[in-house]
């Protein structure tokens, strides 16, 4: 009985785990290429990679950015949930 329950339990974490997997946004760190707001899409650039992400923004979510600017971008499939611009770190110090 306990070795039944135990493999119940087991399935239902794993279970659990892919479920959730599968609704997550995907957040990541990037240069935003270009904004068109008459289509309503950003280009994005993942750092690390050459290549470009084309992604549908509504107007609201890109006003106050550019292109070239750093960003942290939330996106779920080819829809942007969220844009943060990234904080420019001073160097301190001789």
């Amino acid at each position: 009985m306990k070795k039944a329950l135990l493999s119940l339990m087991t399935a239902l974490f794993i279970f659990s785990i892919a479920v959730s997997s599968a609704f997550a946004d995907t957040k990541t760190q990037g240069t935003l290429k270009a904004i068109d707001t008459a289509k309503g899409t950003v280009v994005f650039c993942p750092k690390g990679t050459k290549k470009d992400i084309t992604l549908k923004a509504g107007s609201d979510l890109t006003q106050g950015y550019k292109a070239g600017d750093n960003v942290i971008l939330t996106y779920d499939k080819d829809t942007v949930k969220q844009i943060r611009k990234m904080m420019t770190k001073i160097p301190v110090g001789c």
